[in-house]
């Protein structure tokens, strides 16, 4: 993949999550050197599997250490191209509803954020919003409601 990416080069490379399995620092070292090699730019956002699972004190207190350590400060960022706008939202959740970690959640306070950017882009410009979870699933997955509020 690396090789095919140094080839091609795009403008931007877009990760949704997921970089660990149990949110180790020892994962995220992995991470970040994959990340430190890659030929351009990427707008990132973390996945449920970047939180703690285990470790309740740091899941519930610092939920997102490993992950400004080795990855980002960034749990929101925005990317502007020539041609397109890129906004990456948050949504993993330290705290899940059915102890179900898998599903997400967008907040009001992010809608308005990411609504505040995609505005902003010129009118020709290609709008893009990135989450690890999906907004949107085929009809025979919607009983699982992966993410609260995608409406």
């Amino acid at each position: 993949m690396l090789e095919s990416l140094h080839q091609v080069t795009p403008d931007l490379i877009i990760i949704s999550g997921d970089l660990t399995q149990r949110a180790r620092a020892s994962q995220f070292q992995k991470a970040e050197r994959f990340l430190n090699r890659l030929p351009c730019p990427f707008l990132i956002v973390p996945g449920n599997h970047d939180l703690p699972l285990y470790n309740l004190f740091k899941r519930f207190h610092r939920p997102w250490e490993n992950w400004t350590h080795f990855v980002t400060n960034d749990l929101a960022p925005v990317v502007h191209g020539d041609e397109f706008i890129v906004a990456g939202v948050n949504t993993a959740r330290r705290w899940a509803t059915l102890f179900d970690q898998t599903r997400g959640r967008i907040s009001s306070s992010q809608t308005g954020g990411v609504i505040n950017h995609l505005k902003a882009a010129p009118d020709t410009h290609l709008r893009m919003l990135v989450a690890h979870h999906p907004f949107w699933l085929p009809a025979e997955q919607m009983r699982r409601h992966l993410i609260g509020r995608q409406g």
